[in-house]
């Protein structure tokens, strides 16, 4: 058989396309991680037997809690400035959490809702909404996270290749106030965080564990990769590999006249 015909025919089809196919199927898959619900964030936790991992566009804090991006894309800037960020008061945000068991294996889950703020965002609430789960006292935070405020905290079971959905909001608590006293709130609450920046003054984080044939999984802790440098990776190895098969076709070629 010749070689060089079954190279040609074959293997350098073969690695074209799926090269072709990583660069159009792989953005498609990061972006769906990030926004795909009229822009609202997306973050997604995805249980595999004994590994739970976040999306790579998902930061997290060295508990393993998703910090939530309530607040990077939406806020306000601070009047007689080009880019200072604040949060403005009246100003609302939400983002969806998405729990994923890629398992067949029916699971119990655990999620905490905590944050930390500065304390000149008093009327600045935290809630999430998630069905079929109910609240739960019996959970425990990494000493990593002991100085956040416990939000909400739901337990639930999820059954193999499902999806738990949680909504988390951020919002201004104004009720039960009349009109003149939101109007009055707010000038207050506007002269009291004018300067906060909106990384430094509020974080919002979720800690989810997993309960699994009595084996409990934790989250991940540390940075991921961004998904520029994934995709990178996968671009330079596609690369290499084509370098390789050329430089061995050319020997092989090179036996042939010797």
């Amino acid at each position: 058989m010749n070689i060089k015909k079954v190279v040609h025919k074959w293997i350098f089809p073969s690695f074209f396309t799926l090269f072709i196919l990583e660069c159009i199927i792989l953005p498609s898959m990061l972006g769906m991680t990030q926004c795909t619900n009229k822009g609202i964030p997306e973050h997604i936790l995805t249980y595999t037997t004994g590994r739970l991992i976040w999306d790579i566009n998902t930061k997290i804090d060295s508990s393993g809690s998703a910090k939530l991006s309530l607040f990077e894309n939406n806020y306000g800037i601070l009047e007689g400035t080009d880019s200072v960020p604040i949060i403005l008061p009246g100003m609302d945000n939400k983002c969806f959490v998405h729990l994923n068991n890629s398992t067949k294996n029916d699971v119990n889950y655990t999620a905490v809702l905590c944050e930390r703020k500065s304390e000149n965002l008093i009327y600045l609430k935290t809630r999430m909404n998630c069905s079929n789960s109910v609240d739960t006292n019996d959970y425990k935070l990494p000493d990593t996270a002991s100085d956040c405020k416990v939000i909400k905290a739901v337990t639930g079971t999820l059954c193999g290749k499902e999806i738990q959905n949680f909504d988390i909001e951020c919002f201004w608590d104004y009720q039960g106030k009349s009109e003149e006293e939101i109007e009055e709130s707010i000038t207050t609450d506007l002269d009291s965080i004018s300067v906060l920046n909106p990384g430094e003054s509020i974080f919002i984080g979720l800690y989810i564990t997993i309960e699994d044939n009595g084996k409990t999984v934790f989250p991940q802790t540390g940075d991921t990769m961004s998904v520029y440098s994934v995709y990178t990776i996968l671009i330079v190895f596609s690369f290499l590999a084509l370098g390789v098969l050329w430089i061995i076709l050319r020997r092989k070629k090179s036996d042939v006249i010797d």
